[in-house]
């Protein structure tokens, strides 16, 4: 008996892993969207509902991952400024020094 109440924790547990998973994946659906929408017709001219109509779900939908259009806007920007990050730290892990470089 304890086994099969083992099993069923461990069933539930992946369950919720599955649906943040899904959740994350659809966060970052909807980031990429709004980032192209963005580039192409700019922020005040994007709406939620155009995000929505993008990626073929419900405002609404879009809703339940951001509450409003200002917090989409955010997850985009620190979605750019992760990545300008992450190639500032490649760039300074690879690069020699300049001082040694440039020295005479």
């Amino acid at each position: 008996m304890a086994s099969k109440l083992g099993e069923a924790r461990d069933r539930r547990q992946n369950k919720k892993a599955k649906s943040k998973s899904k959740e994350k994946d659809t966060r970052r659906l909807i980031i990429e969207a709004a980032k192209r929408l963005f580039l192409q017709m700019g922020f005040d001219k994007t709406t939620v509902a155009d995000i929505a109509r993008e990626l073929q779900m419900s405002p609404a939908n879009v809703y339940r991952y951001f509450a409003a259009k200002s917090e989409i806007n955010e997850a985009v920007c620190m979605d750019l400024l992760g990545k300008i990050e992450a190639e500032g730290e490649k760039i300074a892990a690879s690069a020699t020094p300049l001082r040694k470089e440039y020295a005479t």
